[in-house]
Order: structure tokens, then sequence, then C-alpha cells
């Protein structure tokens, strides 16, 4: 069972179309936390070097 049958089984259950939708506004989220984490994340140059 891979992602797709996870989600087939996610959308059987009675209230599945409500969890399906969460799960994808959870997903969307993270992508854009990522985004904007990865926009405007400061890295240290001397902190790395030896």
């Amino acid at each position: 069972m891979g992602l797709d049958g996870a989600l087939q089984v996610l959308a059987q259950q009675p209230f599945g179309a409500i969890l399906l939708g969460v799960v994808a506004f959870g997903l969307f989220s993270y992508g854009v936390y990522s985004f904007v984490e990865a926009r405007y994340r400061r890295i240290d140059s001397k902190i790395g070097s030896l």
C-alpha cells in the first residue's frame, strides 16, 4: 500500500473528505513555510569556516 492506497482508505472514512482537506491544507502550509524559510534564512558564514 503506497500513498495512493492510504489516501483511498482515508477518503472512504465517514469524514474522509474533511480529513483529506485537512491533510491537503497541512501539506500546502508546510510547503509555503519551507519556501518562506528558504528565502529569508540567514546563514552566518563565520560559523561554518574552519
